[in-house]
């Protein structure tokens, strides 16, 4: 207990330590000092009335900065600790999504506008915030109210100033050097994200039922969630896609015993959906729903399949080691339910399938295309915001040393 109380008391007395209870008690002491210049004399008008707008405002002003501070640092560090955290997840883990590498995982916050305008909106909100801090400063440093503070605000808050310009030159620095890259990445996802809804046939899922999205099964089931894939590892199976198939082909062939190849290309359904794009849909669905769950991603499959989803990016479910979409075997040949389920008419299945196979080779073209801008030609997001953080220990051990010198 002696040598725990020994070490506090070494503690309190080491000069870093007391340096840094100064800092705490410095700002404490400014508060105050702001404190007390609401409902002052001197911020009364002429007719002797309080002016209450321009204090409420101030005080709106001095709450948003207090938070835009709690936001840099917050961000600055929870983006560093994702990225040390990728590292070693990357070091030890056997299963690694694109999720789990920064490089990729910035996609989420691309933010699409056109061809040539396109940004990071995690870049654009801490810039925003850093220019805001510094001009919030400055507006409270020329307001009346606080014209006789012993110290103002952009001399308090010096360092921190410093950070935001830093934070928003190197930024920009960032932006330009990017630009090209982050355009194409951009607009590939954008394509991508469109391309994979499209191609996504809720009719398939719906009809045969491959996604519990209302039932719960019992009161113990607690995975359970409204409007979501629930249930997918129970329902997925190849016959379900056969049985899909049959119904159409059932329904085309009911309104046509005599259907040919050429009548099938633009035969629409009584919702005026062609019938080849229902089929090579439901193709892709099933193609897609294999890779999750042969990849046990029901978490994930639980929500790029909910009911009301048109948004999650897939492409951050896909192994690191390998990009490339694992396909079921949906052979014609030597598979008699294929036949069966296309009444034996091979040319209609080989048209279907070819339809389904440019389908996933372009979505495979473009998740190949953000690979290698992600990994080999763009700079990461994150590589700045470790700079960002660098910047903040710099400036940390900066005012420690000043101050330590100053002491002695």
């Amino acid at each position: 207990m002696e040598k725990l109380e020994e070490l506090i008391e070494q503690i309190r007395k080491n000069k870093f330590v007391l340096i840094i209870i100064q800092y705490f008690l410095d700002k404490n002491e400014f508060l105050t000092d702001i404190s007390k210049t609401f409902g002052s004399d001197k911020n009364k008008d002429s007719d002797g009335r309080c002016s209450y707008i321009n204090e409420i405002f101030n005080v709106i002003l001095i709450v948003l900065l207090i938070l835009i501070f709690i936001y840099i640092i917050l961000f600055t560090f929870s983006a560093n600790y994702y990225s040390a955290n990728a590292l070693l997840k990357k070091s030890f883990s056997n299963q690694i999504r694109l999720r789990d590498i920064p490089e990729f995982y910035q996609i989420k916050n691309i933010f699409y506008i056109n061809d040539f305008i396109s940004f990071d909106t995690s870049l654009i909100l801490l810039m925003f915030s850093a220019i805001l801090l510094i001009v919030i400063c400055y507006y409270l440093d020329n307001s009346p109210q606080f014209k006789g503070l012993k110290i103002h605000f952009i001399e308090t808050l010096n360092l921190f100033i410093i950070l935001s310009l830093l934070i928003v030159i190197t930024g920009f620095i960032y932006y330009s050097i990017n630009y090209n890259n982050l355009i194409s990445l951009a607009k590939r996802n954008n394509i991508l994200i469109v391309f994979f809804y499209k191609n996504i046939n809720r009719d398939y899922i719906e009809k045969k039922q491959l996604c519990n999205y209302t039932d719960k099964k019992d009161i113990l089931d607690s995975d359970f969630k409204l409007n979501k894939c629930n249930d997918i590892e129970l329902n997925f199976s190849i016959q379900t896609l056969y049985d899909y198939i049959k119904d159409i082909m059932n329904e085309i062939y009911n309104d046509d015993n005599n259907i040919t190849i050429d009548k099938f290309k633009t035969l629409q359904d009584k919702n005026g959906i062609l019938y080849k794009d229902r089929l090579s849909s439901a193709f892709f669905t099933f193609s897609l729903m294999y890779y999750y769950t042969s990849n046990n991603l029901y978490d994930e499959a639980k929500e790029l399949f909910a009911k009301h989803n048109y948004s999650i990016n897939p492409i951050l479910d896909l192994n690191y080691e390998s990009v490339l979409l694992n396909k079921p075997d949906l052979s014609y040949n030597n598979n008699i339910l294929m036949q069966t389920a296309f009444n034996n008419n091979k040319d209609i299945y080989y048209y279907v399938y070819n339809d389904y196979y440019n389908i996933s080779s372009e979505i495979q073209n473009l998740i190949v295309d953000i690979y290698n801008i992600c990994k080999y030609r763009m700079i990461s997001i994150y590589t700045y915001y470790n700079f960002v953080f660098f910047m903040m220990i710099v400036i940390v051990i900066y005012y420690l040393i000043k101050k330590y010198i100053e002491s002695n």
